[in-house]
């Protein structure tokens, strides 16, 4: 036996099922790999007489003058990488995993003028130094 189907009737529809309600109630924002969506500000405090050059992630941040700070305002997730602009070949980056708790990182001179560099997390809540 044969359906007799109106091919000018619309189509047969039904109500989607209620979403879960807990979904909807966390204070936070996630994408779908669970990174923050917000920028926040990121304060870079170069301490050494060399100039860097500055990488979150695939961002590139730009360039950080010799003994001065920048702050930036990024998403504050994933692998800060600091190479010197004047670095030879082959030279490694500095690295530092950071979180969103982060507020400032400090570049170093770990070894007294002979070139070894380091990148630090600043202890503390510390404020902005004047950089007038």
């Amino acid at each position: 036996m044969h359906a007799i189907v109106d091919p000018d009737a619309p189509p047969a529809t039904r109500t989607r099922a209620r979403r879960r309600w807990w979904r909807f109630r966390l204070p936070w924002v996630k994408t779908a790999v669970s990174a923050p969506t917000d920028d926040d500000e990121l304060l870079i405090d170069n301490t050494t007489e060399r100039e860097w050059v500055l990488y979150l992630g695939y961002r590139n941040l730009g360039i950080i003058p010799a003994n001065s700070q920048a702050v930036y305002r990024v998403a504050k997730i994933g692998l800060l990488t600091a190479r010197r602009v004047d670095a030879p070949v082959g030279e490694r980056y500095l690295t530092l995993h950071i979180s969103p708790s982060v507020r400032i990182i400090q570049i170093v001179d770990i070894s007294g003028g002979e070139g070894f560099y380091e990148l630090q997390v600043a202890a503390g809540r510390q404020q902005f130094r004047d950089t007038a």
